[in-house]
């Protein structure tokens, strides 16, 4: 479980205008961070193996609320009217605190093994975009087979289809992808989607394109490398 999971998670039920009933029946304006916030969730809950349900949130609100009896925990403490803004900032940093406390002292997650498959798809990717002319700056995450050129998205989406004929969201390849940008990418805080981010900032140079294929592919070598001795 990780923070920013839990932290999106309460975000929908913590948000003033968020709510399960709305009386008003009026639809507040929509701004493009709408959509980058949408897109940017279903990425990091793009698996049933990701999705937590807010439990250590909801044993939080029980523990600052003993006297309390709602229904639902996080949106009964929300729609409650003694509820302040500065309780709403105690639960976040309260539930960053017990997160941070767990990580250090529960067993970390393992990721999933990676294969030679993955790393052949790495690979792959990485040839469809090997020169600047290959490389396609505004990715939509729309990926015709043939396109002249490709984004980083692109590359390991038409790479898996080609050598697996499907492409998993979740797989190897793509997620190690993900890690490498959210940890060395210097804008990559300010990214919703990482891959597609990452791809269209125009900070990001070819050169940085092809260290990340790179990282990835040490990480992914390593990775299968481990789960073939593990056998």
């Amino acid at each position: 479980m990780t923070f920013a999971r839990v932290f999106f998670s309460l975000a929908v039920f913590l948000v003033p205008g968020i709510r399960a009933q709305d009386d008003s029946q009026v639809r507040p304006p929509v701004t493009k961070a709408d959509l980058t916030i949408v897109k940017r969730a279903r990425e990091i809950l793009s698996s049933p193996g990701k999705w937590n349900r807010m439990q250590e949130a909801r044993f939080l609100i029980d523990d600052l609320t003993k006297n309390k009896d709602y229904d639902h925990r996080l949106m009964g403490y929300n729609n409650d009217p003694t509820t302040t803004f500065a309780d709403i900032q105690k639960v976040f940093d309260l539930l960053e605190a017990r997160i941070s406390k767990r990580l250090e002292t529960e067993p970390a997650a393992t990721s999933a093994p990676a294969s030679a498959s993955d790393l052949d798809v790495l690979k792959l990717a990485r040839s469809l975009l090997d020169s600047p002319a290959k490389w396609n700056r505004a990715d939509d995450q729309k990926c015709p087979a043939g396109a002249p050129t490709v984004s980083v998205f692109c590359a390991l989406e038409l790479a898996a289809i080609q050598l697996k004929g499907n492409f998993d969201n979740n797989g190897a390849a793509i997620e190690e992808a993900r890690s490498v940008v959210s940890e060395t990418a210097p804008n990559a805080k300010k990214y919703g989607p990482r891959l597609t981010d990452f791809n269209n900032d125009p900070t990001v140079s070819f050169d940085d394109v092809q260290k990340l294929f790179r990282l990835v592919e040490e990480r992914l070598t390593k990775r299968a490398a481990d789960a073939a001795h593990a056998k």
